[in-house]
């Protein structure tokens, strides 16, 4: 199997006085400044705004007031997706092929043996609908080693797998951030 040996590109990423309101709540999140090799945990309760602060960095969702830059430029004006791979805390959002296999081939990246990748996250090549919560999300991760991107969000990661999921999604971050990669993870705490 060969894959191109990925480069990032150099990352700033920076959120000032960001703030969303809902109809019963007003969100206030910190200043936050990233580089290539960052990690970043946001953790709070169900309802804190976790979600919301990932699905607005990929613009799914807006912002009420603040500013958001990427290498200098408001994220208004880009093309988030050219840095960004957002995987969302429910898998099935993730995944777009029939099968598993299509899944991988869908991104683009030339892949002589994709079969391997499947082994490797221990995904059988079945429908997507046919796959388990656990083997939903280890294909989302199987993606992320294939998707040239430097920023990875991940929304509510580790739950549902098990634990040598857990330890290869470890070495996944950790490999990628060694290369300039930059992670914005968000956990829940009870």
């Amino acid at each position: 199997m060969e894959i191109k040996e990925y480069q990032p590109i150099k990352i700033n990423l920076s959120l000032k006085d960001i703030s969303k309101k809902y109809s019963n709540l007003d969100i206030k999140y910190p200043n936050i400044s990233l580089i290539n090799g960052d990690y970043l945990q946001i953790r709070g309760a169900s309802g804190s705004g976790k979600t919301t602060l990932c699905e607005i960095l990929v613009k799914f969702l807006s912002f009420d007031s603040g500013t958001i830059t990427l290498n200098n430029q408001e994220i208004s004006s880009i093309n988030v997706f050219n840095y960004i791979h957002y995987i969302s805390q429910f898998p099935e959002h993730n995944l777009i092929g029939p099968t598993a296999l299509d899944e991988l081939n869908l991104w683009g990246v030339e892949i002589n043996n994709p079969e391997i990748i499947l082994q490797e996250f221990n995904v059988p090549d079945l429908p997507i609908w046919k796959l388990s919560f656990g083997q939903k999300k280890a294909l989302s991760f199987a993606v992320l080693k294939l998707c040239p991107r430097t920023i990875w969000i991940l929304d509510e990661p580790f739950a549902g797998l098990d634990a040598n999921m857990k330890e290869k999604l470890c070495e996944l971050i950790n490999d990628f951030r060694q290369t300039g990669g930059v992670v914005i993870e968000a956990v829940a705490i009870l």
